[in-house]
């Protein structure tokens, strides 16, 4: 599993739910604990990593993506 991470929704403050940004970032890695937990691998990736498709390839295969398998979709919310 995997998402895109950018930086607003730890310094956007509508974007916190009224959270700090320690807060924020906190409930964050709760969150990526609580997926991990599941048996999921897990990976961040930001605008740097989908201009070098290379990259982002090795941060997916390396969260535990399978080239070719098709698993369904997880929605996984946040909280």
């Amino acid at each position: 599993m995997g998402e895109f991470d950018g930086k607003a929704k730890y310094t956007t403050p509508e974007l916190r739910n009224g959270a700090t940004v320690e807060e924020a970032v906190y409930n964050e890695k709760l969150r990526e604990d609580r997926i991990r937990a599941l048996g999921f691998g897990f990976a961040r990736w930001g605008w740097a990593d989908v201009e070098n498709p290379e990259r982002l390839r090795r941060k997916l295969l390396g969260a535990g993506l399978l080239p070719g398998v098709r698993t369904g979709l997880l929605a996984v919310g946040r909280g």
